[in-house]
């Protein structure tokens, strides 16, 4: 159907690319955009999670060097001495409830009294050599009734020259101690995160996001059991959920010296805040200049058609000799 209305027809070539244009360039900034705050988010969510378990490293690291120290003492006159000064130093460490060192039954250390040569040594303590550098493992928090604090075990398993335990140097530390760092950062408190241990049980997290008897990961939520995938796969990265924005996202990172990983979750809405606000204000702001244009066509128009009028009539006016007032110029066209 033509449009025989001048000003329907100066509206529709005037709006309709204008129209189109605005949707145009908010469709394509928005989606650049989107891009770009969901890879900043990404970068971001890595330096902090590096940060958090560079907290926990570091407070486990200062133990383990005393750890790899002592195994340095397994071979050499003082061997024993030294390794009563560093149980001494691990139980006065920040942190520390006990260090104890046992040996299996059997292999009780003897007593060394003989020096180089034949001589008696000066030490008169009992030694043992065992196979020094062994790793250590650190163990899931515990509940310790004694101190009635969670409690995490770095045990090291002293081995013989055949691999064979004869004993275990084993240090306690205050899971909350280990936590400390973690805890003051600002996103701990505001945002969705927590730490895993390598089967996926929740160690301690900031928000309800732990049910009874469920580890994370097996569940039906497909985003965390890709993200668990993830976590097993590589020491650090973020992971982005189904949907197209993610209705979630996440980013993970290992730690060093401990078999956890600490986890970071944010919904997709939320990551996208700023933009879905520049978005609805766009939009708002498209529609409203596409009112003000077809107010000034309305006006504009409107007084071209009246001029357009009074023209014709003029015209049919003199086609039949009646000249009567000329028409007044209001312009130069």
């Amino acid at each position: 159907m033509a449009i025989k209305s001048l000003q329907k027809r100066l509206g529709l070539l005037i709006l309709l690319p204008v129209a189109l244009l605005l949707l145009f360039v908010g469709v394509f900034g928005f989606i650049t955009v989107r891009g770009a705050l969901f890879a900043q988010w990404q970068e971001s969510s890595i330096v902090k999670l590096q940060r958090a378990a560079h907290q926990i490293d570091m407070k486990l690291g200062r133990i383990t060097d005393w750890l790899q120290m002592f195994h340095q003492t397994s071979e050499g006159r003082g061997g024993a001495l030294i390794q009563e000064w560093i149980l001494r130093q691990l139980r006065e460490m920040k942190g520390v409830e006990k260090a104890d060192l046992k040996w299996e039954k059997g292999n009780e250390p003897a007593p060394s009294m003989m020096g180089m040569g034949g001589g008696r040594s000066s030490e008169g303590r009992w030694m043992m050599r065992f196979k020094k550098g062994h790793p250590f493992e650190v163990t899931s928090p515990q509940f310790d009734a004694e101190t009635g604090k969670e409690t995490v075990n770095l045990v090291s398993y002293l081995k013989s020259e055949s691999d064979k335990v004869v004993g275990t140097l084993e240090v306690t530390v205050r899971f909350d101690y280990l936590l400390e760092g973690v805890k003051a950062f600002g996103w701990w408190q505001t945002e969705q995160a927590c730490l895993i241990d390598e089967a996926g049980k929740y160690l301690c997290h900031t928000k309800i996001i732990m049910k009874k008897g469920i580890v994370f990961g097996q569940t039906d939520d497909i985003f965390e059991r890709s993200l668990l995938k993830a976590i097993k796969e590589k020491p650090y990265g973020t992971v982005l959920g189904p949907g197209t924005p993610p209705d979630e996202v996440g980013g993970f990172y290992r730690l060093r010296y401990a078999p956890w990983t600490i986890v970071l979750f944010a919904e997709g809405d939320k990551v996208l805040a700023p933009i879905i606000h520049f978005r609805n204000y766009y939009f708002a702001g498209g529609t409203l200049a596409i009112l003000l244009i077809l107010l000034l066509i309305r006006s504009v128009v409107g007084k071209m058609v009246h001029s357009f009028t009074a023209i014709s009539k003029t015209a049919e006016k003199v086609a039949t000799g009646d000249y009567g007032k000329p028409i007044p110029v209001r312009g130069r066209d």
